[in-house]
């Protein structure tokens, strides 16, 4: 999601990693969040969440990597299709009396 030619996004891993060596209290398995959110610390407005983020083009997600997670998502956790467009309604349940 994050430009892969972005040489801030590059130093943000790497004083990531350097940070996790140095001390910092993050688990190693939580390295790549760690980078991210550093890599959102340092834009235009720092600290924006991550779903605000996409809103302001801070991280794109149409980029190639985040259609293999849409898709392993869609596996996982949907067990019925869902409507297509924007229009449809979710189904609605009958309330007992």
């Amino acid at each position: 999601m994050i430009p892969p030619a972005d040489p801030v996004w590059t130093y943000a891993a790497e004083v990531s990693r350097e940070a996790l060596h140095r001390g910092a209290r993050f688990k190693e398995h939580h390295i790549d969040k760690a980078s991210v959110r550093t890599w959102l610390a340092w834009q235009e407005q720092p600290g924006v969440p991550p779903g605000n983020a996409i809103a302001r083009k801070y991280l794109d997600a149409q980029q190639g990597t985040v259609h293999g997670f849409v898709r392993w998502f869609q596996r996982l956790f949907l067990t019925e299709d869902l409507p297509t467009n924007a229009s449809s309604k979710a189904p609605t349940t009958a309330s007992s009396t």
